[in-house]
């Protein structure tokens, strides 16, 4: 990321001293220096104008002027943000010391980013991130939220969740991962239909009312081995027949060719990569 004048967390650099080679209006945003030599390219820099005379040293308190900019060239630094600290724009005249010094400014902007996403304790508050994160040693909060499609190739170390937890999207997690409370299903669900097709998008999909006979359909999305689902169905208060995709393979179990008036039936199902199947484990009602 291209450094900006409006950088929070600014690089700084121990020693730093030049001279401007040119005078400054107080309305200029941009000053012509001996050397940048040093200085930090990646963010932008605040700087110190006239904080001592130039021959003999001194302070100069009512010339002093703090500056934050973009180092653009061997000699020149723009896009200046003028008179910061409570420090006045003014003018300069060439020669006047420019000098980096840790600043209330710098100091404070780091301050601020930095409880953007933490407690004053230094623990995290909150994170939103959408260019990928890595941790090593663990990962440690009361509330994940995640939206959207999340891929955990890699873990090294835990991940202890020990508080709600709401995930939309699929999840992919090849590494130790353990909820201390209860982890929420949000079931995806439809009333009725003659075709039910169950969507991936949730480990248990619910048919609420079923009015009409219906096939029950092979569940869209791509499952990966080992994936639950957990299909749900009850009537209307009327018997209903049901046929079955031959994508659900039955281990030592019947599937229910009809509903059970007023009963609510459940189908537990895992599914087999080497068969691409949905072998059926479960089937009860009442």
């Amino acid at each position: 990321m291209a450094a900006a004048n409006t950088d929070l967390v600014r690089n700084a650099a121990p020693n730093f001293a030049t001279a401007l080679t040119a005078s400054m209006l107080s309305s200029d945003t941009s000053m012509s220096v001996a050397a940048t030599t040093g200085l930090p390219t990646g963010t932008a820099v605040t700087l110190v104008i006239d904080a001592t005379d130039s021959i003999s040293g001194s302070a100069t308190p009512t010339l002093k002027e703090v500056v934050t900019g973009v180092v653009s060239n061997s000699t020149t630094i723009n896009n200046l943000l003028r008179g910061k600290d409570g420090t006045t724009a003014q003018s300069h005249t060439s020669n006047a010391n420019v000098t980096m010094w840790i600043t209330a400014n710098l100091w404070n902007d780091f301050q601020s980013a930095f409880l953007v996403g933490h407690s004053q304790q230094g623990l995290h508050s909150g994170i939103s991130n959408t260019g990928g994160m890595n941790n090593s040693g663990g990962l440690s909060t009361d509330t994940l939220t995640v939206s959207g499609a999340s891929t955990i190739p890699t873990i090294s170390g835990n991940v202890t969740i020990g508080g709600s937890t709401t995930h939309t999207g699929a999840l992919i997690a090849n590494g130790v991962t353990t909820f201390n409370n209860a982890v929420a299903v949000t079931p995806t669900s439809t009333t009725s239909g003659t075709t039910i097709t169950p969507t991936l998008t949730s480990t248990m999909y619910i048919v609420s009312a079923l009015a009409v006979g219906a096939t029950i359909a092979a569940p869209t999305g791509t499952p990966t081995d080992g994936q639950t689902l957990i299909i749900r169905i009850r009537d209307n208060g009327t018997s209903q027949t049901l046929a079955w995709n031959s994508v659900y393979n039955v281990i030592q179990v019947t599937l229910p060719t009809a509903t059970t008036a007023s009963n609510t039936h459940y189908i537990g199902c895992k599914f087999n990569a080497a068969t691409s199947k949905w072998d059926v484990l479960s089937v009860a009602k009442g």
